[in-house]
């Protein structure tokens, strides 16, 4: 089942965005030292379109499982 999340490109919404991402690994069987990684990377990854991708304005991200 593919699922989708979109929000605006703001830290304020990282919650969502890590829940969902430990949701749908945890959905996949995925090792706690794995997840642990998994979810770093995608801090990273968020706090870098959050910060720089929209410097004119606002903006979304979007994950698609």
């Amino acid at each position: 089942m593919r699922r989708k999340l979109e929000v605006a490109a703001d830290m304020s919404h990282f919650d969502r965005i890590r829940d969902f991402i430990e949701e749908e690994l945890t959905r996949e069987n995925c090792p706690a030292d794995e997840m642990i990684l998994f979810l770093i990377a995608v801090e990273e990854i968020y706090s870098n379109i959050a910060f720089y991708a929209y410097p004119e304005g606002e903006g979304n991200a979007e994950i698609d499982w």
